[in-house]
């Protein structure tokens, strides 16, 4: 699903969820800083693909910047593409 993307695109994948760092916007913020240096390096945008189902991390990515909402098939099931173009 992301075979259509610009050569020089991220894709990124990322864990976030230590228990008492959940809830406070951790998340959001380093995903954004993270997105913006790959901008700044020269990508000219970057992607990421959360399970369908995984409601916080594609509310976490939202907030961080990142936009989609189209479900589509992968080898790993039903994920939503997300792309951040700063």
């Amino acid at each position: 699903h992301f075979v259509s993307l610009p050569a020089d695109a991220r894709a990124i994948d990322s864990f976030i969820g230590e228990p008492d760092m959940i809830g406070r916007d951790h998340g959001a913020a380093y995903l954004r800083l993270l997105a913006e240096q790959l901008r700044a390096e020269g990508a000219p945008l970057v992607a990421i693909d959360p399970n369908e189902g995984n409601h916080r991390a594609r509310r976490a990515y939202k907030r961080a910047g990142f936009r989609g909402e189209t479900v589509v098939e992968s080898v790993d099931g039903r994920v939503v593409p997300m792309f951040f173009y700063g």
